[in-house]
């Protein structure tokens, strides 16, 4: 249907700048050695000696595509390129078999002529029935079947448009398209636009942007240099004679869209940009890999804690965390993304989870000879800006504990058991490879020198004092 359309178009465009073009005559001319043809309609039989008709004055070859009309010499004819009682589908493959029967390339043993003609009337009236015979209305004959089924091939063949033709491809933007013929016919087209290029059977457009095209081939037969005509009388048999059909055309589209795939990374527990503990967010790095898992592109989370990368061509791709941000746990999932026409842009929140330690804080006090668990001792604790965090009190075993992020942070002990000394502020790191327990014990404050039993009493003091110190400083940093 598509194709009749296309001749349809062609053929309008011959009426509307091509006028009726002169009158004409025709005769019989010579007959065709030991060829023989049968028409029978309405249980009539016609019988003949095939004949050619020419055209008078030019001599060149015509057809009648009325088969069952009388001729008669001397009549005059009209020349028109669309006889209205012709179908779309009838004028084309009258206008086939007038180029490409008799004398088109090696066609010109007369036999060719013939065959023409037979197959001219079966398209022109197709209530007929048309056949060669051995000898003059004798049995019908498969002899120039050959000729028949070539003829036929030949047209069918032409007829082919591009296995792609009547299409729409869907591409991305700076992406080519490769498109090739299955029906091998791509070679008697032509195209006009630059961004096309053909050879052979395969057609490549590229540098195109963002929109919608309609690209149009056109296949122009010329042999001859001279249109066919058909030629009109109410006297006599219409005829048609040999020529070019012209041009057809062909045509597909294609959809030309941009895609985005964008990520942002976010902090696992904040479910937004705003970091944990001291986490950093940028700087992770992502890999994408296309469906065979070939490394495509490398992505960098940037200060806007976004990356993202321009069409992509459609298809499915995967993302993976090769290098996670300052602080953070690497994401070991890989993930999925799909672009096609329908979702040309694609954007991911990429979690990651902030490296978090276990602070305990196993507390005694006592003498140093004997100890005891220390309940209900304070500890404060500030990150590296100074900036309080939270507080931990020990239980009756002394113990206490916090869950905390990444970074660098000051405890601080704020109360202690009357008659003890409380423990130095110190520092502690979160990070991968933090270990975060601590064993601190307080020792009894010392009472004054009063000078009583001073002999006696430095002799036992000063060692228990050196005792008591060396004890605080190894168990404090536990």
């Amino acid at each position: 249907m598509n194709k009749l359309l296309l001749f349809l178009s062609v053929f309008i465009s011959i009426c509307m700048f091509t006028p009726n073009v002169k009158a004409a005559s025709f005769y019989e001319a010579e007959y065709l050695d030991n060829i023989y043809m049968n028409r029978v309609k309405n249980g009539m039989v016609y019988y003949q000696r095939g004949r050619v008709f020419r055209e008078v004055g030019t001599e060149r070859i015509a057809y009648c595509i009325e088969p069952f009309a009388t001729f008669n010499g001397g009549s005059n004819y009209t020349s028109v390129v669309r006889p209205g009682y012709l179908s779309d589908a009838q004028r084309q493959r009258i206008s086939l078999l007038a180029q490409f029967g008799y004398g088109y390339q090696n066609r010109t043993d007369m036999i060719w002529y013939a065959v023409t003609q037979l197959l001219i009337w079966e398209a022109g009236d197709p209530s007929g029935t048309y056949y060669f015979t051995d000898g003059l209305n004798g049995p019908r004959t498969s002899a120039l079947d050959g000729y028949i089924n070539e003829l036929n091939s030949i047209i069918n063949d032409f007829l082919k448009d591009p296995s792609f033709m009547n299409q729409t491809f869907d591409i991305v933007e700076g992406q080519s398209l490769t498109l090739t013929d299955t029906n091998n016919s791509l070679g008697r087209y032509t195209s006009t636009d630059n961004n096309v290029t053909i050879n052979g059977n395969t057609l490549t457009i590229q540098s195109l942007n963002e929109g919608d095209y309609n690209f149009e081939l056109i296949k122009n037969s010329s042999f001859y240099s001279a249109r066919i005509f058909y030629y009109i009388s109410d006297k006599s048999q219409d005829l048609i004679v040999q020529g070019d059909i012209g041009y057809f055309t062909a045509n597909f589209k294609v959809s030309v869209r941009k895609t985005t795939f964008e990520i942002e990374k976010i902090d696992a527990d904040t479910n937004s940009t705003t970091a944990s503990g001291e986490g950093i967010l940028q700087g992770a790095i992502y890999e994408v890999y296309n469906a065979k898992m070939e490394l495509l592109e490398t992505l960098n989370i940037g200060e806007d804690f976004k990356a993202s990368i321009d069409n992509l061509v459609y298809g499915t791709y995967y993302i993976k965390e090769v290098s996670p941000g300052i602080g953070y746990e690497l994401d070991e999932e890989i993930y999925e993304f799909v672009l096609n026409k329908d979702n040309p842009s694609v954007f991911l929140q990429l979690k990651n989870k902030i490296i978090e330690k276990k602070l305990e804080i196993h507390k005694e006090y006592g003498d140093g000879l004997e100890s005891k668990k220390e309940e209900g001792i304070i500890f404060d604790i500030f990150n590296n800006k100074e900036d309080y965090v939270t507080t931990i009190v020990t239980d009756y075993n002394g113990y206490a504990s916090i869950i905390l992020p990444f970074g660098t942070y000051k405890i601080i002990q704020r109360n202690t058991t009357d008659g003890y000394q409380k423990v130095e502020d110190f520092l502690i790191s979160v990070d991968e490879d933090a270990e975060l327990e601590f064993h601190l014990y307080n020792y009894k404050i010392q009472v004054p020198d009063t000078g009583i039993d001073k002999k006696e009493s430095n002799f036992y003091l000063f060692p228990i004092l050196l005792l008591g110190i060396g004890i605080y400083q190894k168990r404090i940093f536990i």
